[in-house]
């Protein structure tokens, strides 16, 4: 029989400006609901500090192999993280570079740059299953504007570039993260460009909470699990979205897909 793999992108809120409690107070509710959804594979972001690891870890119990890269603030590099039930290859961080904004006041220029200093894609082999995964986060766009004229469309689109280009190879690839680009965005395409494919596409349901937005605005889906596989491999089983409840232990639902990684 082929075996499950069940694999879920989370962000766990620990940017500066959100109102949710500190991190050690949620964790536990976010670990809850990894396990509840029997999650394999937990692929992380804004696990900014050593503090944040700790606390993440100790909340997937079940999942003890961890990979991730010591980034310039001695946490995760990207602030990403990689838990799996089964073993991990090394871990591999590949950094944004040269990406500069080319619209937008010199402020906001100024912010992109310092960004993607920190920014990129953290990649390990899942060896069981011959599998790389992979997590990244790219720069937030709160404009609420998704179209190709807005200041963080070039910026976006140079990541995305990067990003698939730091997962190249003949096995199979599974890529999650807050990619920050609306479903219905002009980006989108570029998402699912060269073999990726979304299991969620058509599926209107927003990630980014309602909640956490100013008033007036609309939620987008902007958290992905994508797979870059031969037909014949990981057939999506089964999709969800984890977190979307009445109370708030993260400021995005977390994308759940099933995998049956050999046909």
């Amino acid at each position: 029989m082929p075996s499950e793999l069940v694999v879920v992108s989370l962000n766990v809120c620990t940017g500066l400006r959100n109102d949710l409690p500190p991190l050690r107070e949620r964790a536990g509710a976010l670990g809850l609901a990894m396990a509840e959804a029997s999650a394999d594979v937990v692929l992380l972001q804004e696990v900014w500090t050593r503090k944040a690891l700790r606390v993440m870890t100790r909340s997937l119990p079940w999942l003890p192999h961890v990979a991730w890269t010591r980034g310039t603030l001695g946490g995760p590099a990207g602030g990403l993280v990689i838990c799996a039930r089964d073993p991990l290859g090394p871990a591999r961080f590949t950094r944004f570079r040269g990406i500069r904004a080319r619209r937008g006041s010199p402020a906001f220029r100024s912010r992109v740059l310092t960004g993607n200093l920190v920014r990129g894609v953290l990649s390990a082999r899942l060896t069981r299953h011959a599998t790389l995964l992979a997590t990244t986060q790219l720069t937030s766009n709160s404009d609420g504007d998704w179209s190709a004229a807005n200041r963080h469309h070039l910026v976006q689109r140079a990541q995305l570039t990067q990003l698939y280009a730091a997962l190249t190879g003949p096995e199979p690839r599974i890529l999650g993260g807050d990619f920050n680009i609306s479903a219905d965005g002009a980006l989108y395409p570029e998402i699912v460009a060269d073999g990726w494919r979304d299991p969620f596409a058509g599926d209107r349901r927003p990630t980014y909470r309602i909640e956490c937005l100013p008033p007036d605005n609309t939620a987008h889906r902007i958290d992905y699990v994508l797979v870059n596989a031969d037909p014949g491999s990981h057939r999506v089983t089964a999709t969800d979205l984890l977190l979307t409840g009445p109370q708030l232990h993260t400021d995005h639902a977390a994308p759940l897909v099933r995998f049956t990684p050999d046909q």
